[in-house]
């Protein structure tokens, strides 16, 4: 009699051990917990591509001119920047939308470009439709004398000069202005950069230094660089005395002719000029490498020691009849200060 035969062993195949498992008592509800989140997750999905064009054109996604804030620019701008920004964008139905990534960096780059903005600290947007741009704006220091072009600021000291000149009268710093027949002023920052002509009235150019001895229009528009080193120089210069050049009296800022450096270098050296003549030899620019001259900061300390503005006489002539000065305050052995021997300059022996 034959033995009975045992049934044969069947292996589950791994799909249906993870089913068993995954359905079984311990992770039963997790599985239908899973399964249900993917189930709204693909419906969402399939009803945001339905209607995604309908919201994303709201009003609170859309990014209009009125939604774009800058910081608060100063006293000395007058340009609508925010304005004159988008005015060159490309931006379809006047509208950016808010979801769009690049938004940020785009905004960034396209105001980065503008004449008045030194840099781009931060873009932020927010919902409903926001953006917010921190910018630090660039500061006129001086008016650089030019001759006749399409853009500069009529020169109002030149007006003077030219009625002084022609009546055969005339102090100090109109003698001063009498240049050159025609040009203007053009503005720029403490890094030589060309600002926008039409923020700045005759009037307000008489509060900045002036820089002269240049001779020739900037390379470029505003926002460009004059690249030029007595440009950048004279712009150093400015930019350190700019908040006392008034009450010292100061006048003008000139590459010096023949400067008595005692080096080879073909770094400019400066002077400055009062309104009542005085002539200081300032010497290197405040970023020079050449040594020899005490720091910027002792020059500009001993300016304030020694040019004070006499409001009792006539603005132009010296105090009490004296004769103009030439001081010297480039040295550690002190401040030199002798009677001027050379007619005042005629600036177009720089031209």
């Amino acid at each position: 009699m034959k033995p009975p035969r045992q049934p044969m062993k069947t292996t589950p195949s791994p799909l249906a051990v993870f089913l068993r498992t995954i359905f079984g008592p311990q992770l039963r509800w997790f599985t239908l917990s899973v399964l249900a989140a993917g189930a709204l997750s693909a419906g969402w999905w399939l009803g945001w591509r339905t209607v995604r064009e309908r919201v994303l054109a709201a009003r609170a996604y859309r990014v209009t001119a009125e939604d774009i804030y800058l910081s608060p620019p100063p006293a000395w701008i007058r340009s609508q920047i925010r304005d004159e920004v988008l005015s060159r964008m490309n931006w379809p139905g006047n509208s950016f939308a808010l979801v769009d990534d690049d938004l940020c960096s785009r905004l960034a780059d396209e105001f980065a470009l503008h004449p008045w903005v030194l840099r781009v600290i931060e873009v932020r947007k927010s919902y409903p439709a926001r953006v917010d741009i921190k910018l630090e704006y660039r500061r006129p220091v001086a008016m650089v004398e030019v001759p006749a072009g399409p853009d500069e600021v009529p020169d109002a000291d030149r007006d003077t000069a030219a009625a002084a000149a022609a009546g055969g009268t005339g102090d100090a710093a109109t003698m001063l202005s009498a240049v050159t027949t025609g040009g203007g002023l053009l503005p720029i920052d403490a890094h030589a950069v060309l600002l926008p002509t039409a923020d700045f009235s005759r009037v307000e150019t008489k509060r900045y230094p002036r820089i002269s001895g240049i001779g020739y229009l900037p390379p470029g528009p505003a926002g460009t660089a004059w690249g030029d080193p007595r440009v950048g120089g004279a712009a150093e210069i400015a930019a350190l005395l700019v908040d006392d050049w008034q009450t010292l009296g100061l006048y003008r800022i000139m590459p010096s002719i023949a400067p008595d450096t005692g080096s080879s270098s073909d770094e400019p050296a400066f002077e400055l000029w009062t309104r009542d003549g005085t002539r200081v030899i300032w010497g290197w620019r405040p970023a020079t490498q050449l040594t020899g001259e005490v720091s910027p900061s002792e020059k500009h300390a001993r300016l304030k020691q020694h040019l004070t503005r006499a409001e009792a006489h006539e603005p132009g002539t010296p105090t009490g009849g004296a004769p103009r000065l030439d001081i010297d305050i480039r040295y550690s052995r002190g401040v030199t200060s002798t009677p001027q021997t050379a007619a005042l300059p005629d600036v177009k022996w720089l031209r």
